[in-house]
Formats: structure tokens, C-alpha cells, sequence
């Protein structure tokens, strides 16, 4: 079983969170654009950035979701040229959709770390 058959598996795993990931993603959203536009004081200033890593969490796990639900099966031996030459073309735009999600995930993982030690540093203690 390749990475594309494991990323099928768990994005129809956990499928039944795409609602509530765009509800939470809706409130991160608002909640900053609130802050942002709307805030006369720094004193909500605290949940900035907590609703900037949310946002990003939802957003990118609610892609993962949308993109990996239906991965196009392996071509078969007994297919035409022709009929295995698209699948596997189709199949090379997941590899390199997976690879690109792998990387924005190791960057939302470093912006997550950075952004809750500035967090921790400023409001926590």
C-alpha cells in the first residue's frame, strides 16, 4: 500500500469532520477578522493567534479531506496504452498534490510552534 491508498484510507476516516472543521474554521475566521477590524483595545490581542493556528488547522485538514476523499485506483495490465497512460497521469497529479500537502503541513507544524511560543511568551506568563 502506497502513501496515496493510506491518505485515501484516512481522509474517508475522518470524512464526518468536514462540517464542523468549516464551522470552526468560520468562528477562527471571524474571531480575527473581528479582533482585527473591530477591537479598541489590546486586550483581546490574546486570542489572535490562537484564531490564526486554528484557521490554518481547519483549513488545511478540511483540504486534505476534499482532496484525498476519491484517489483514482492503479491502472490495470489490461488496459488499453492509452486507458493506463491518463490514469497514471491522474494518479502523478496526487503524488505531487500529496507531496505539496506534506510540505505545507511541515510548515503549518513550524508557523503552529512558532506562533504558540510567541503566544506562551506574551500572554501565559
Amino acid at each position: 500500500m502506497n502513501i496515496l491508498d493510506k491518505f485515501n484510507r484516512l481522509a474517508n476516516a475522518i470524512q464526518i469532520a468536514r462540517i464542523p472543521l468549516l464551522v470552526f474554521g468560520l468562528i477562527c475566521f471571524v474571531s480575527i477578522a473581528t479582533i482585527v477590524f473591530m477591537s479598541r483595545s489590546h486586550e483581546q490581542d490574546q486570542f489572535l493567534l490562537p484564531g490564526v493556528v486554528g484557521l490554518l488547522w481547519a483549513m488545511s485538514t478540511y483540504a486534505f479531506i476534499a482532496t484525498f476523499r476519491i484517489v483514482p485506483e492503479k491502472s490495470d495490465k489490461t488496459w488499453k496504452f492509452t486507458n493506463r497512460l491518463k490514469r497514471n497521469i491522474h494518479r502523478g497529479w496526487y503524488w505531487l498534490v500529496s507531496f505539496t500537502f506534506v510540505g505545507i503541513t511541515a510548515i503549518i507544524i513550524f508557523l503552529t510552534t512558532r506562533m504558540l511560543t510567541i503566544w506562551l511568551k506574551e500572554f501565559a506568563g
